[in-house]
């Protein structure tokens, strides 16, 4: 899983083998270690509303469920939302699949 984050949004991309493991456990992780015991953490998950949740060094953004099944189960590509955050520009969320990596225009 990927992340993608700027001033104004979060951007997740999944692999289709990720896909189908969310799929599966209505949740998915992955941990960047910056030694030091430092660790940011950030999850896809099924949860009540659609949104985001910053908690200390852990980032959760929760998918409704029947929107989860819809998305895995579909050719849809993405799925997206805007919260509210308490500034003008507010936050857009977008979870994608990840179609693959291009192929080389030189080899």
């Amino acid at each position: 899983m990927k992340l993608r984050l700027d001033q104004k949004q979060i951007r997740l991309r999944l692999e289709p083998d990720e896909v189908e493991r969310f799929a599966l456990d209505g949740r998915l992780e992955e941990t960047v270690d910056f030694g030091h015991g430092l660790k940011f953490s950030f999850e896809l998950a099924i949860g009540p509303i659609f949104g985001a949740l910053l908690n200390g060094n852990r980032l959760t953004v929760n998918i409704e469920p029947e929107a989860a099944a819809n998305w895995t189960s579909s050719e849809e590509i993405g799925v997206d939302g805007f919260q509210k955050n308490g500034t003008d520009a507010g936050l857009n969320i977008l979870v994608e699949k990840d179609l693959g990596r291009r192929k080389p225009r030189f080899s």
